[in-house]
């Protein structure tokens, strides 16, 4: 079994289970030097089998989904799709600046906001649509393959780094991204048109699942800021995935 040295693994006490370990031969995986992405890092394991990555792609073929056509005869077919619910608390842009962000998008792009929530998230996705002045309806319950057809069909997505955000990242979605206690250098989007909108270095807690200081650095980004990084993202096109 192959995996990765101790100061790369995810889970340190991993390591005495490998028969061999791949040292991608920086500082570490939380390293502030370490500017690789993820992808590029794991795919380097690859080298102890003897085989070279190429440039990364995602075959994600196209899937049905109720939830995804629902959200489309919601929004007229063209939306973006707001993410407010991450894993670790201090990834989590507060729900009503997404749903102002949501108002925003309405009245200067003409896009009406789909709100994607995950388990124990769909309270965040109603505060968000409560506070877009009717510019956002939430999301169905969705499965893994109904966030990739949401996704799909997106124009934008606006999200924390959490992994619908890779996931519409994969099938060439335009993304958003909003950084703060991790690194878009390591874990933002691949694609080159992406915009991300981070306080990582500003951050103190990085790679901490809440923020240890009273107010936590994505506090720090405003609603026009990212707007203005949806404006930009927008201009560039869609890429040909």
């Amino acid at each position: 079994m192959i995996g990765f040295s101790s100061n790369y693994a995810r889970e340190s006490l991993a390591r005495p289970f490998y028969t061999d370990a791949h040292d991608p031969g920086r500082g570490g995986i939380y390293d502030p030097r370490e500017t690789r992405h993820v992808v590029e890092i794991n795919l380097g394991i690859l080298t102890k089998i003897g085989l070279t990555a190429n440039q990364p792609e995602f075959p994600i073929d196209p899937i049905e989904s109720a939830a995804a056509r629902h959200a489309a005869d919601q929004t007229g077919g063209r939306y973006a799709l707001l993410n407010p619910g991450a894993a670790w608390p201090n990834k989590r842009w507060p729900p009503e600046r997404f749903g102002q962000l949501a108002a925003a998008l309405r009245d200067e792009h003409g896009l009406r906001s789909v709100v994607l929530w995950g388990p124990g998230e769909e309270a965040l996705a109603h505060q968000t649509v409560a506070a877009s002045g009717e510019s956002a309806v939430a999301s169905d319950r969705t499965t893994i393959a109904d966030i990739v057809a949401l996704a799909r069909g997106a124009a934008v997505m606006v999200s924390g780094d959490t992994g619908p955000t890779h996931l519409a990242g994969a099938v060439g979605t335009p993304v958003v991204g909003l950084y703060g206690p991790t690194r878009p250098a390591r874990n933002g989007p691949m694609a080159a048109a992406d915009e991300t909108v981070s306080r990582d270095a500003i951050c103190q807690c990085h790679h901490l699942r809440r923020c240890k200081l009273d107010r936590m650095c994505l506090l720090d980004i405003e609603v026009a800021e990212v707007v203005a990084a949806v404006g930009r993202r927008l201009a560039a096109g869609r890429p040909r995935v």
